[in-house]
């Protein structure tokens, strides 16, 4: 009967990992759909911080069951034997044994207290698992950012180089026909050298992504193997008050400080509690006495009151060590969620202007690829100088590697709040789906 109802306490908890699960490796097998989710994914399976907090959630579990057995009767036995010469003490048998059982029947609330205090060890350490994971797919959303944004930067300067290779190649030529001066030239080399280190910048930053992806998933990963296009940004249609209200209900952080103020409540209630004696029944059965001999086998049950109140004033003590801490995990959580709430804002922001900045930002890149063709054409026909024609070529450019930025930046953040506002299993379901966020 006690298996049964151990096995409906743990359904609910059963069922949800293997939702997460399911989810997990439903986001595996699409890889090709969504190498973000497969990423994530793979980072969640293998990664040793994802492995410790499931050890850690098991022994919190098992803590919680170690609790409700301490409701159950305590069995006991011994075996005593004397050989004492010529004692008057020990006259009776050589080997004394009694078996019996020992039942708590009222504590003052201590086992209950104890069975609160591990649930909240079970539920601090399965929020920490769950924070585990999220923290894991929020460094690879950002690892895969970086990448994205260190091939948008390598595209462009790629294009770039190709360009100003061109025109030193061409004001080369000018000045050994004398149509323009060694400073153009030198202008032009400068400029080339400068986004040859750029360019290098860009290689590094890829790498240095890559490598940190490498890291996460436990193998390691070539940048031409990563789908391309990266994957798309979620959309956001929420309101900031209501995506606030959902960040605050699926965030694993604040369930585990919640959990710590529930496991310091429960400490406080057990320290309360010892100020009360116990009441206990034992029964024995007892086999053997070691004063008289012939006695034979007797049955024993007794009821038994102890205290234990501790040295001097240290329950009394404990117990406003106990709700300083609760306290401390309250605040804690109060200022967690005021750092978060301050990063789903920041957020938030940047999608909802996105779509305007994405829109200038193509506008600016469009136009400066018609100026810097326009003032081509007008250098050659003398209106316009060697400066402002390199000028023009660098302002392409840079354009170019704003827009790099800004677009790594959108996917991330849009990333980002699906994690923390909807969860991970829900994410990486809309990831692989390509579905928006709601």
């Amino acid at each position: 009967m006690s298996f049964v109802r151990g096995f409906a306490r743990a359904a609910p908890r059963l069922a949800a990992c293997l939702a997460v699960t399911l989810a997990l490796a439903g986001a595996v097998r699409p890889a090709a759909a969504s190498e973000l989710a497969a990423l994530m994914a793979e980072a969640l399976e293998g990664h040793p911080a994802a492995q410790v907090q499931r050890e850690r959630a098991d022994a919190a579990h098992a803590d919680e069951d170690a609790a409700r057995w301490q409701f159950w009767p305590t069995p006991h036995a011994s075996v005593d034997g004397a050989w004492a010469g010529n004692s008057v003490l020990y006259r009776g048998d050589r080997a004394a044994t009694a078996i019996g059982l020992t039942q708590p029947l009222w504590t003052g609330g201590r086992l209950t207290a104890r069975l609160q205090r591990s649930q909240a060890g079970s539920a601090a350490a399965q929020a920490s698992q769950q924070l585990a994971q999220l923290q894991l797919a929020l460094r690879v959303a950002q690892g895969y950012g970086d990448w994205w944004a260190a091939r948008l930067k390598l595209d462009a300067l790629d294009k770039a180089l190709a360009e100003h290779e061109r025109l030193l190649a061409l004001v080369t030529r000018r000045v050994e026909q004398g149509q323009s001066a060694r400073a153009d030239q030198l202008l032009a080399q400068e400029r080339l050298a400068s986004l040859r280190a750029d360019l290098g910048g860009a290689q590094v930053q890829q790498r240095v992504a890559l490598g940190r992806l490498s890291q996460l998933v436990g193998r390691a990963l070539d940048g031409a193997a990563l789908a391309a296009p990266a994957q798309p940004p979620l959309s956001v249609d929420a309101s900031l008050g209501a995506v606030l209200q959902r960040v605050q209900a699926a965030s694993p952080l604040l369930a585990l400080y919640r959990a710590q103020a529930d496991a310091e409540a429960a400490t406080v209630a057990e320290r309360k509690a010892e100020r009360w004696p116990e009441l206990r029944l034992r029964a024995e059965r007892l086999h053997g006495n070691l004063s008289s001999p012939g006695v034979g086998g007797s049955s024993v049950v007794a009821l038994s009151l102890s205290s234990s109140f501790g040295a001097g004033l240290s329950q009394q003590s404990a117990i406003a060590a106990a709700t300083s801490r609760q306290a401390a995990a309250l605040a804690e959580a109060d200022a967690q969620w005021r750092e978060l709430a301050e990063q789903v804002t920041a957020d938030h922001a940047l999608l909802l202007q996105s779509a305007d900045r994405r829109e200038a930002l193509r506008a600016a890149a469009e136009l400066s690829e018609q100026v810097r063709q326009a003032w081509d054409r007008q250098f050659l026909a003398g209106r316009k100088s060697w400066q402002d024609l390199m000028n023009a070529a660098r302002d392409q450019v840079q354009t170019e590697i704003q827009w790099a930025d800004f677009d790594a930046a959108q996917r991330v953040a849009s990333w980002r709040l699906g994690l923390l506002a909807d969860g991970l299993p829900a994410t990486l379901d809309r990831l692989t789906s390509a579905a928006s966020f709601p």
